[in-house]
């Protein structure tokens, strides 16, 4: 009896341990899903890149699609805005002036040469970024039917031409078909192989450039000698003639009315008005 008794308890005590460790085990689910549904509040309520764990980093956004774009192009026109465009151009001189000549207030009338008048509106454009150089050395233009004390003549020419660009990769020559055969001593038989060759060079469509070149003379109205020449050229792959040729005008007259004799080099900034 006692044996059964004790065996009665026994299993009691077994089946109230069963019945503990499940109400352990419930408690522990219970509180696994009490954490789960709070996670999910505080994710309801606080922004996707600021839940993390570890050491706090903000998030880094890549811009993509058009917002790449934008940001190019952003960055295209600030470096545009940093630097200045600067023409260069190589310039000849010829001056008659004594170097204590003085021209300040002596007057001159652009001459026309009959060619020129096949670009009346061209030539328009010369004369007048002409006369604002010319007006800073203190020169000033007569008036129509008067004598100035000298005449000018102006010329300017624009030839395109295309530069050949070597960058990048493309198909070449030579191309080279052949058959290669070979053996060697001891060995039975002989091995034959074609091989095709292709050569690849760097080769890239050509680019425009433009050759650029004024020149304007200065002629004592009485005696007709030349007084003043100037030639100014550039060559380069800016396209734009209204924003080249007045840099050109600006070049020929650094110096007046004694520039350098000797060819030289002269850096006009675009836009620049000192």
């Amino acid at each position: 009896m006692r044996r059964l008794l004790s065996s009665l308890g026994l299993s009691t005590r077994r089946t109230g341990a069963r019945k503990t460790n499940a109400g352990v085990q419930r408690d522990v689910r219970g509180m696994a899903h009490s954490s789960a549904v709070q996670s999910s509040r505080n994710a309801e309520m606080c922004p996707a890149s600021i839940l993390f764990s570890g050491p706090r980093r903000l998030p880094f956004l890549v811009p993509t699609g058009p917002g790449l774009i934008a940001c190019l192009c952003a960055a295209v026109l600030l470096s545009g805005c940093a630097g200045t465009r600067v023409i260069d151009s190589i310039v000849q001189s010829h001056s008659a002036f004594e170097s204590t000549a003085r021209v300040a207030g002596q007057s001159y009338q652009f001459e026309r040469l009959p060619l020129v008048h096949a670009n009346a509106a061209g030539q328009a454009n010369l004369e007048r970024w002409t006369a604002d150089e010319l007006a800073r050395y203190g020169l000033v233009a007569g008036a129509a039917g008067t004598t100035p004390r000298f005449t000018v003549q102006l010329s300017a020419g624009v030839t395109r031409h295309d530069a050949l660009s070597w960058a990048g990769a493309g198909p070449g020559w030579p191309f080279a078909v052949g058959l290669g055969v070979g053996g060697y001593p001891g060995f039975r038989g002989w091995g034959a192989s074609p091989f095709v060759g292709a050569g690849f060079d760097n080769y890239l469509p050509p680019t425009p450039r433009y050759r650029r070149e004024f020149e304007i003379v200065l002629r004592d109205a009485a005696s007709h000698a030349v007084v003043f020449q100037s030639r100014a050229f550039n060559d380069s792959g800016w396209w734009d003639d209204n924003a080249v040729l007045p840099a050109l005008v600006q070049a020929a007259l650094q110096g007046f009315p004694n520039p350098p004799a000797a060819p030289r080099n002269v850096r006009v900034p675009l836009g620049n008005d000192d």
